[in-house]
């Protein structure tokens, strides 16, 4: 779902954009913060994380500065 399916763009703070994909193997989302830390209504587990934190865990709601992440949807 992360390069095929349907894609919805999702409303965010300004500095982040965040995308959500999904097709028959699931959900994932992306956000990429270019701002300072944000705040995203986005649940599931983070797949990939930009400096590695947080992979594996749940997402905690907050997107640090100049990070991005890869979220598998709940």
């Amino acid at each position: 779902a992360l390069r095929t399916g349907d894609l919805e763009m999702i409303e965010a703070p300004d500095g982040v954009v965040a995308w959500r994909r999904w097709a028959d193997d699931g959900a994932r989302v992306v956000a990429v913060n270019m701002g300072a830390d944000a705040s995203l209504d986005i649940a599931g587990t983070v797949v990939v994380a930009s400096d590695g934190q947080g992979e594996g865990e749940p997402f905690a709601g907050t997107l640090g500065a100049d990070r991005a992440v890869l979220v598998e949807s709940a």
